[in-house]
Order: structure tokens, then C-alpha cells, then sequence
């Protein structure tokens, strides 16, 4: 009988989501957060998952609320951020 290994990369990548969020760059962390427990998920059959879900579902848990904010902000007029998916959506800086 094989025994499960833990995916290494997986676990890198989510720590690089997690601290993404953490740094300001909530977007990027959302995107890796959701294709670290995508491919955590299509191969646990071969490795053991947890760890880097569990690190995943932490980084969104900091990402999306801090996204939300910086929407929030954009939206009521007191947004002053020059994050590159805010201009996109709402156009330049007043």
C-alpha cells in the first residue's frame, strides 16, 4: 500500500496566495487560492489535501472581504487606491 505524500508545491503556492492577500494584492490571491484547492481536489486521490486547502480557504477568507472593501470604497467615492483592478473597473483617480 502507497502512502499519501503532501503536495509541496500545492503548500507553496498557498502560502504565496495567502500572503498575496495579506500584501495587498487580493485579486491575484483569490485566483491562486481557487486553482490551489481545484487541483488539491482533483488529485486526492494521490495526495493528502488538507493542508493546502485549509491555507487556501485562509487566504480567501483575507482576500475577498479586503477586495470588498477597496469595491466599497470605489463605490462611495472614498476609494484612493491605485490597485491596477480598481482602475480597470472604475476608470482613473479623481
Amino acid at each position: 500500500m502507497t502512502e499519501k505524500r503532501f503536495c509541496v508545491p500545492a503548500i507553496i503556492a498557498a502560502g504565496v496566495a495567502a500572503v498575496l492577500g495579506i500584501f495587498s494584492l487580493p485579486a491575484e490571491s483569490i485566483v491562486l487560492s481557487i486553482g490551489v484547492i481545484i487541483f488539491s481536489i482533483v488529485k486526492k486521490n494521490k495526495l493528502r489535501p488538507l493542508i493546502p486547502v485549509i491555507i487556501s480557504v485562509l487566504a480567501l477568507l483575507i482576500s475577498v472581504p479586503f477586495l470588498l472593501l477597496l469595491i466599497h470604497g470605489e463605490v462611495t467615492g472614498t476609494g484612493t487606491s491605485n490597485y491596477w483592478l480598481m482602475r480597470l473597473i472604475f476608470g482613473k483617480l479623481q
